[in-house]
């Protein structure tokens, strides 16, 4: 059985010839800065790409993930965390999450600002769930305008309304009823492929 290591050290390997980078990501249907981040070191090889390497580098099989507590929830998109900005839709891949009860349909946006820098470092990965919609207050929820636009906050009560959790002064709190909102759901998690 291969492991995620064999087959970075085999992908960065392959990546040292010339044209190997596009084909790989044509094979994976990612861009081409995806897979340069792997070969930095930025971002780990997804558990969905794995065996495709794998059986692309005529490896063998890939070993499990040890983890069983560890699901994978698609990551669809980037959301801002910030101004109300359109939501952008990206090539989907996984991410790492702890098994959560009763969460069966989370997704993961990439975090795009610092308005909730405090709690959500900038492009990590929120895991939101769209079976917890109903506002509570000191949790945080991937709201939409009647633009069709999306940002991160966290909801407080008394007055209702969605704030920053920012070391930047210059993100507002939006009141409820400043905007029409929808709430797409409720950030459970959080997760990196940074590293430490």
């Amino acid at each position: 059985m291969v492991t995620h290591d064999e087959i970075l050290a085999e992908l960065r390997k392959r990546l040292a010839k010339r044209g190997a980078a596009a084909a790989i990501a044509r094979l994976l249907g990612q861009p081409a800065s995806r897979i340069a981040e792997i070969k930095k070191g930025e971002r780990r090889i997804q558990q969905n790409e794995m065996p495709i390497l794998a059986e692309f580098f005529g490896m063998g099989s890939v070993e499990p993930e040890a983890d069983t507590n560890i699901v994978w929830v698609p990551v669809i998109g980037i959301a801002a965390a910030g101004s109300w900005r359109e939501a952008i839709e990206v090539p989907a891949f996984l991410v790492p999450q702890i098994r959560t009860p009763n969460c069966n349909k989370a997704f993961a946006v990439q975090v795009d600002g610092d308005s909730m820098n405090q709690i959500l470092p900038e492009r990590s990965y929120a895991v939101i769930d769209p079976d917890q919609r109903d506002l509570r207050h000191n949790r945080v929820y991937l709201i939409q305008n009647g633009n069709g636009e999306t940002t991160i906050k966290r909801f407080c009560n008394e007055p209702a309304r969605f704030e920053p959790v920012s070391d930047n002064p210059a993100h507002n709190v939006i009141q409820i009823g400043e905007h029409d909102i929808i709430v797409i759901g409720r950030v459970v998690s959080f997760t990196s492929d940074a590293g430490l």
